[in-house]
């Protein structure tokens, strides 16, 4: 399989770059007038799905290229995902707020009166971050192949059912457990290195095996094994 950076890829992803830089910068003047930083992590999650939403809009509708199988499959695994994940990130939010997670507060303490310059720094690296795993998903956007529902997607569908299932059990049973506890101990992360974190760790790390196999039909599979969290 054949693959080549065009200038329409380049600047596809250049877009979901801009969005992404744009956007943590501002969740960085909010966190700063706010003094609280843990807003970042929603966004985190919810990013994914404003990326995807350019890159699709912008693929289909600026640019009016054909809609194909593994768009509408990339764009409605990666709402589902994101959104799954940016409700339970904005929940863990909720719980502490107002006040600050321990790891910002933390991160305020370490660099002092510095703070500001080094959470600006650190918002904009999970916005490269964000963007750089985005990386993909403009390549599948920015191919104008019609693809017929195959194996591989079949295969994408059914490990993306499973792992966001997975997900969402492990989530509630986590957030049914850290209520149960004493506020004090909800700064804090209580089942590190137990069962439960294990299979979250496991089920994260199954989630992005859809989308290797959506891509692989679109992406030499040595590109997406790199790239793909």
């Amino acid at each position: 399989m054949s693959f080549s950076v065009t200038p329409a890829l380049l600047n596809l992803w250049g877009y979901g770059f801009v969005l992404a830089t744009g956007l943590f910068f501002t969740v960085w003047l909010v966190a700063e007038r706010t003094k609280n930083g843990g807003i970042v992590d929603v966004f985190w999650g919810f990013g994914f799905a404003l990326v995807a939403a350019l890159y699709f809009g912008v693929d289909v509708f600026v640019w009016q290229n054909p809609v194909s199988i593994n768009k509408l499959l990339l764009l409605g695994m990666v709402f589902a995902w994101s959104l799954r994940l940016t409700f339970f990130l904005l929940m863990r939010f909720l719980r502490v707020y107002p006040e600050e997670d321990g790891r910002y507060l933390a991160f305020r303490k370490a660099w002092g009166d510095k703070a500001s310059q080094g959470m600006f720094l650190a918002f904009q690296l999970q916005a490269v971050l964000l963007a750089s795993l985005c990386w993909p998903f403009a390549v599948v956007m920015s191919n104008d192949q019609i693809n017929y529902p195959g194996n591989w997607q079949y295969l994408a569908i059914c490990i993306f059912v499973l792992a966001l299932a997975g997900e969402g059990l492990a989530d509630s049973q986590l957030e049914s457990f850290k209520k149960s506890l004493p506020i004090a101990a909800k700064f804090v992360n209580p089942d590190c290195g137990s069962t439960r974190a294990i299979l979250i760790t496991f089920l994260n790390g199954l989630s992005g095996w859809h989308f290797y196999f959506l891509c692989a039909t679109t992406l030499p599979v040595y590109i997406v094994f790199i790239v793909l969290p």
